[in-house]
């Protein structure tokens, strides 16, 4: 079960990077994989068949990619998160490989033709300094105060409601900061500058303030599940697929205006940057003074990295990708750790990692030993996995209760101690339960 709500969770994955990237191999802004060709480079018979060839390559590979994912999804029994993070590094990385090797094949191309802007592009007009109003940062203010809400009700969770309210503040923060970048020069026609610009932050604008909301609504939710139903994890799980829906259509819809704005450029003076980006994906200019840049086609941004915190981004970026086996590795090891217990006359102790749980036994008020898991067990905090559920949780029957079991292993023991708190515990050995329980009742009386 753990297989297919991983798996499933991301096997949509390659298709989302192997379309955002095949939409790269339509001229927007004068470029097309990263390479900033003459407008007369759309029609050329070689960069035409460049551009196939690359086509065919992503979407083969997302047809591997995802095989391997629903594969894994069904036949990997053991291993698991290790497995995942191996295809998770595989899903990011394997789609760039024809991404650069089909730049570096246009670059030769574009310099065995001569082509290249008539200068360099360095251009300034002050008439394209277009001046745009930013978005009411009032606007930003109720999704913050939303966020915060459900800690009125649920103050043992209070650290991520206030962390959804930060979230909406990074947000408005983005939003003013994009207001700072320079114009979306492109020629010298400065009607299409103006006019990309305001496109761009209209957008991006507009982006962050749904965002802002959708993560206000999903404070909400997850108040609403740990107080009340599970269908506030539902209702979260549908705003998640809502925001993910709305930033790529957002992004689309800011490339197609840009391709649609920009058909007729590329026959005189045009910008050509290609050599302050690497492979058309990493920004290297030493005489910039920015960090964060505008992405050259699109909506998002990037950093350059000739900056000391550009490069320091990035190299936190790489050390992340790189450390996702080993992450694998970890949560496997913490899936599979033992559960250990012990029964005394004076406690009952049990183990698992770092995690130990006492509970006084002159202090036990009733034993249940339980077939069956509690109904609608829900995790408030803490550890939830196929072979172990550790932490925080809440049930119909017990309300909140402290649990640490292998949920694939029956029997369970649910303690109630006499200052009205819960506690369900197993091992991964049933007949091992079934000894601690046997043990507790002759050690308590009951």
């Amino acid at each position: 079960m753990m297989n297919m709500i991983i798996f499933g969770s991301m096997i949509w994955i390659p298709a989302l990077i192997a379309y955002m990237l095949i939409n790269e191999t339509k001229f927007k802004k004068n470029i097309v994989i990263g390479v900033t060709l003459p407008k007369e480079a759309r029609e050329d018979e070689t960069v035409l068949r460049i551009l196939g060839t690359f086509r065919k390559q992503e979407i083969l590979i997302c047809v591997i990619l995802m095989a391997l994912g629903v594969l894994c999804m069904f036949f990997v029994k053991s291993f698991s998160f290790t497995i995942f993070m191996i295809w998770t590094l595989m899903c990011v990385g394997a789609p760039y490989i024809p991404y650069i090797l089909t730049n570096i094949r246009l670059k030769e191309y574009k310099q065995a033709k001569g082509w290249g802007a008539p200068k360099r592009a360095v251009y300034t007009d002050t008439a394209a300094q277009v001046h745009i109003d930013p978005v009411n940062s009032w606007l930003f203010l109720p999704p913050c105060i939303i966020a915060a809400i459900p800690v009125l009700w649920d103050r043992s969770m209070w650290f991520l409601y206030v962390l959804f309210a930060v979230l909406c503040v990074l947000f408005w923060l983005s939003c003013r900061w994009l207001y700072r970048n320079k114009p979306e020069m492109v020629d010298e026609n400065t009607d299409i500058t103006n006019s990309l610009s305001r496109m761009r932050r209209y957008n991006w604008s507009k982006m962050w303030l749904v965002c802002s909301w959708l993560m206000a609504l999903m404070s909400l939710c997850a108040g609403i599940d740990i107080k009340w139903s599970p269908w506030g994890w539902i209702a979260a799980m549908v705003l998640i697929v809502l925001l993910t829906v709305y930033a790529i259509r957002i992004e689309m819809k800011t490339r197609a205006v840009q391709e649609k704005l920009t058909k007729d450029s590329g026959e005189d003076w045009y910008v050509d940057e290609d050599d302050r980006w690497l492979y058309g994906l990493l920004y290297y200019n030493p005489d910039d003074s920015r960090t964060i840049i505008n992405n050259r086609v699109g909506l998002n941004s990037t950093v350059n990295i000739a900056r000391p915190l550009g490069k320091l981004l990035i190299g936190m970026t790489a050390l992340i990708l790189a450390v996702l086996p080993f992450m694998g590795i970890y949560f496997d090891q913490i899936d599979t750790k033992p559960i250990r217990a012990e029964v005394s006359a004076e406690t009952f102790e049990i183990k698992n990692g770092i995690t130990d749980y006492k509970i006084s036994i002159a202090e036990i008020d009733s034993l249940e030993l339980r077939e069956n898991l509690l109904t609608n067990l829900r995790r408030r905090a803490g550890t939830g996995m196929e072979h172990l559920l550790k932490g925080s949780f809440s049930a119909d029957e017990t309300g909140n209760v402290t649990v640490l079991i292998d949920p694939t292993v029956e029997p369970y023991i649910l303690i109630q101690t006499e200052d009205g708190k819960y506690w369900f515990f197993g091992t991964r050995d049933g007949e091992m339960t079934e000894q601690l329980f046997e043990q507790l009742k002759e050690y308590t009386g009951q």
